[in-house]
């Protein structure tokens, strides 16, 4: 799955690029955005392995789509200077916010899990 993901996503980027320089940035990055939505929901209806791959595969050009877009979208919308810096930690940097994301995930798992296992 992080392969299908990984391999389309890669390769779609410059794709994603090119998109956001024909039809706008943001218009490019509303659209990954909802593409990216709309794959994920799919996966989690996913019935069989082969469909789960498939809608992984759908994510990575959602998100190869809103990638380069949100770069741009940074580096236009902030100036240069303390201002654009900040947008970058919050964009890429701040190694404890993408930790507790993770944790997070891993904690929404384990209830969801548990509330499947009840459930079922």
């Amino acid at each position: 799955m992080v392969t299908a993901y990984a391999l389309v996503f890669g390769g779609f980027l410059l794709l994603g690029g090119r998109l956001a320089d024909l039809f706008g940035r943001r218009r490019i990055f509303m659209a990954g955005v909802g593409f990216f939505a709309l794959a994920s929901l799919a996966g989690g209806f996913a019935q069989d392995p082969t469909m789960l791959v498939v809608f992984r595969a759908l994510q990575g050009l959602g998100g190869a789509l809103l990638a380069p877009s949100a770069l741009s979208l940074v580096l236009t919308i902030f100036q240069e200077g303390p201002e654009r810096n900040r947008a970058w930690t919050v964009e890429y940097g701040g190694r404890w916010w993408w930790r507790g994301w993770i944790a997070a995930g891993r904690r929404a798992d384990a209830v969801c899990g548990l509330a499947l296992d009840i459930l079922h």
